[in-house]
């Protein structure tokens, strides 16, 4: 879907969540979407990738690249609203990137 690739995150997030309230299936769509978005993964915001998110999640299109993706970002991601002062403030050190790990399994209690 050539489209696509010229769409901002907005309007990624904005047409899967669309075909999700309808609760109509194109899992080339979805795709399509989670190759678009994984390159600029860092300039979504929050409520894009929730958006996103949650569109894949409803119609149960599995896409494990694409979430590890918004994984890593959300785990390393500098977020606006966590300002570099607040972070002085309560002193939350930067771990490297190895300290987290999307692949491992996560096991409920």
């Amino acid at each position: 879907i050539p489209i696509i690739d010229t769409f901002a995150t907005q309007g990624l997030g904005n047409t899967v969540n669309a075909f999700a309230k309808m609760d109509h299936r194109h899992p080339e769509l979805f795709d399509a979407v989670a190759k678009a978005a994984i390159p600029i993964i860092d300039t979504f915001n929050s409520q894009d990738v929730a958006l996103t998110v949650n569109a894949f999640a409803k119609m149960d299109h599995g896409h494990p690249e694409l979430f590890d993706e918004v994984a890593s970002a959300a785990m390393h991601r500098d977020w606006p609203s966590l300002s570099a002062s607040l972070r002085r403030e309560l002193d939350m050190p930067r771990k490297p990137a190895s300290y987290f790990s999307t692949k491992s399994p996560v096991r409920l209690l």
